[in-house]
């Protein structure tokens, strides 16, 4: 899982990434959205 943080450090958004054992990104290689915060609403997605 994987938190995107605004500048001043507010959680935006969790995302889930399947990491591969060499490090890279597997499966589509882009993130899959869990989780929205807009204006202190919570947002599954």
């Amino acid at each position: 899982m994987v938190w995107y943080l605004s500048l001043d450090g507010h959680k935006l958004a969790i995302v889930h990434q399947y990491l591969l054992p060499d490090g890279t990104i597997g499966g589509s290689g882009r993130p899959d959205p869990k989780r929205m915060i807009l204006d202190d609403e919570t947002i599954y997605c």
